[in-house]
């Protein structure tokens, strides 16, 4: 194999441009000689040379974020996307920043705030400073201007991109090999190609971007203006907020004391920040916990400040493109406004959106397009039950799972000690509702480590449930007895989180042979099926992506090859849940596809616990969207006050 490093010089990334258009590649095979073409007056040349690469099977494509080289160089010709998911699907596409972020996760500093740019990276590795300031962003000037009259300066930088990208990449590929005890060697670059897989397809889902509705947007501004000028009104007469709007936080301090003597409890404090002084919090469980309508009404003003603030400038566009980093710590990826501030993309946090009404639903299909949500159902729990099969041997939970059981009922009968069959009949009812709700806190949490008492706030942070101390330890004891390969399993914990180095030990996942490094024993837990979920869906990701972009992709669930999902386009990814903008007219075949391509990639990564797949179909973004049926197809799912031409904040008539 040979290794090949190319770096795109283009245009400036716009709003709604996150390919944009490619002014020059360079290239280098040895991190000495690198090689330069430009793409509108070499672009047969060019276009050989990429096809070249692409196709050869001794070589190896490298770059730093090499998904966007690789989605600019599709912008010239789209005959060359299969042969670029090809060339992924053959994992022989590498890149250093992926590499980089292997390597820190594996010895356990993977950097949250960033920190793999190239130059980031070469600073750190070589200590050289490369010159990000003069030429990067002015390619587009040299658009229209043959290599032979371009500055040296310009041709100097994109040459040297290649060269250090390369001795880079040689650089991470030299500390692959990690000794971990005497005689056992890992390589921690062992699962590289998958996440370069998986940047792919992000980075597609990116460069698309998910529409907004201004009208929507419009009407959900009006309304949140006129519930402000009700609470300004009311909280300026109580002293609680002063004529410039801001907080009077010494005001509602003393009243959070007095609402709190008064109902018998004991003032919630604050952690104390960067000082250490703690002082009476004033958040929105606290005010919520009084019942005081001023302290209600000063959280529900906080509130729509921070939406006012900072979700409705970012939905106010016409099409959002956030931004996804492929690998975090858990193997999940995460999601961010944009890349940085000032960014040229208008970016949204679509992984963690506010419950507030109004704000999902701004979210819209294109023209001629629906929402298609495929979730994996009980993702967690099917992860856990294959990584138990694989470190302990069984699992009665993956017996329960493949035996199509709602676990949360089953344990929500043993803690009402009623028959499963009535639970799980009536678990939309109330009182089953609840402690349906509860047994399923204790599912996904309890696998994690969680004590008892960190449980309690647990429950309540997450999933929305009180639950006392008492609670706790019932849901507990009755999850131990219901799994009990939850005590081999920790003991397996307990084996890697060796005391002579903290406390701390090393995660080696089920599958990919990804290496976590450093991690406590709740991390150690949660990380095992965490991170085979996160494997599972991204490579569900990839398939979805290729049947998407590429024509004539075999149909997983029909045959053939009139894949029903070419043309589509995934517009949100929230770790096992898909978004897909599908067209109208074959939504239900595009549904089914996706449903199969998931459900093949789940029995890949979980052969003994595959998870199961449902979708939906939606006019806009729903977080309750269910699938709904017509004369055995699957139609959009309206929520009932829609259907009377209401917003979602509104309610229904009677």
């Amino acid at each position: 194999m040979r290794l090949l490093v190319t770096d795109a010089e283009t245009c400036l990334i716009q709003p709604c441009e996150l390919a944009p258009e490619p002014v020059c590649f360079s290239w280098s095979w040895d991190g000495q000689q690198a090689e330069i073409l430009h793409a509108r007056f070499d672009r047969e040349r060019l276009l050989d040379a990429l096809v070249s690469w692409l196709t050869d099977p001794e070589t190896v494509i490298c770059g730093q974020n090499i998904p966007y080289d690789l989605a600019v160089a599709a912008t010239m010709d789209r005959d060359l996307i299969p042969l670029i998911f090809d060339k992924f699907e053959r994992h022989q596409v590498v890149d250093t920043k992926q590499a980089a972020r292997l390597l820190d996760l594996a010895h356990g500093v993977l950097r949250p705030q960033g920190g793999y740019a190239l130059d980031d990276l070469v600073e750190r590795l070589f200590g050289h400073k490369l010159d990000k300031s003069t030429w990067r962003l002015r390619y587009g000037e040299l658009l229209d201007v043959p290599l032979s009259q371009w500055p040296q300066g310009a041709i100097d930088y994109s040459l040297d991109d290649a060269r250090w990208e390369w001795r880079l990449m040689q650089n991470l590929f030299s500390r692959r090999i990690a000794e971990l005890g005497p005689g056992v060697y890992h390589d921690d670059l062992s699962d590289l190609t998958r996440q370069v897989n998986a940047s792919w397809w992000i980075h597609l889902m990116m460069a698309w971007g998910f529409k907004t509705d201004p009208v929507w947007v419009a009407h959900f501004k009006q309304k949140l203006e006129k519930e402000r000028d009700v609470l300004i009104f009311q909280l300026r007469q109580a002293g609680l907020i002063r004529l410039d709007g801001r907080c009077n936080e010494k005001a509602v301090r003393e009243l959070m004391v007095e609402a709190c003597r008064a109902k018998g409890i004991e003032p919630k404090m604050t952690a104390g920040g960067t000082t250490g002084v703690q002082q009476v919090s004033i958040d929105d469980e606290a005010c919520q916990d009084t019942g005081h309508p001023l302290l209600v009404a000063y959280a529900r003003y906080s509130s729509l400040n921070t939406i006012w603030t900072k979700d409705i400038p970012a939905i106010d566009k016409p099409v959002i493109q956030s931004s996804f980093e492929t690998l975090l710590e858990t193997g999940r990826t995460g999601c961010k406004g944009s890349a940085r501030a000032g960014s040229s993309t208008d970016g949204f946090q679509l992984q963690n959106v506010r419950r507030e009404p109004g704000v999902r639903e701004a979210f819209v299909p294109r023209d001629g397009c629906v929402l298609l949500s495929v979730d994996y159902g009980q993702m967690e729990l099917h992860s856990w039950a294959q990584v138990c099969i694989k470190i302990v041997g069984w699992s009665n939970l993956a017996d329960l799972l493949n035996a199509k059981m709602d676990v949360h009922c089953l344990i929500a009968s043993f803690v009402v000690n009623e028959p499963y069959e009535v639970v799980n009949a009536n678990k939309k009812k109330q009182p089953y509702k609840d402690h349906r709700q509860a047994s399923k806190a204790a599912n996904f949490g309890y696998p994690g480590g969680l004590g008892w008492r960190t449980f309690v706030a647990y429950a309540k942070n997450n999933y929305g449930v009180p639950v006392t101390g008492e609670q706790a330890r019932q849901l507990r004891s009755t999850w131990q007895s219901t799994f009990p390969e939850h005590a081999p399993y920790f003991e397996h914990i307990n084996s890697i989180v060796s005391n002579t180095r903290g406390g701390v030990g090393d995660v080696v996942h089920i599958g990919s042979n990804r290496r976590r490094g450093a991690c406590y024993f709740t991390v150690a837990c949660n990380s095992y099926f965490q991170g085979l979920a996160a494997d599972t869906a991204k490579q569900a990701g990839f398939y979805l992506s290729k049947a998407c972009y590429v024509p004539h992709v075999r149909s997983a669930a029909f045959g053939g090859t009139d894949n029903p999902l070419f043309g589509s386009r995934i517009v949100n990814f929230v770790h096992d849940e898909f978004i897909i903008e599908v067209p109208i007219d074959r939504a239900h075949e595009a549904a089914m596809e996706t449903v199969a391509i998931m459900e093949e990639a789940g029995r890949l990564w979980m052969p003994d616990t595959p998870p199961r797949a449902e979708p939906a179909l939606m006019t806009r973004w729903r977080k309750n969207a269910e699938p709904v049926y017509r004369n055995g197809r699957l139609v959009p799912w309206e929520p009932e006050n829609e259907k009377q031409g209401l917003m979602p904040w509104e309610p229904k008539a009677a």
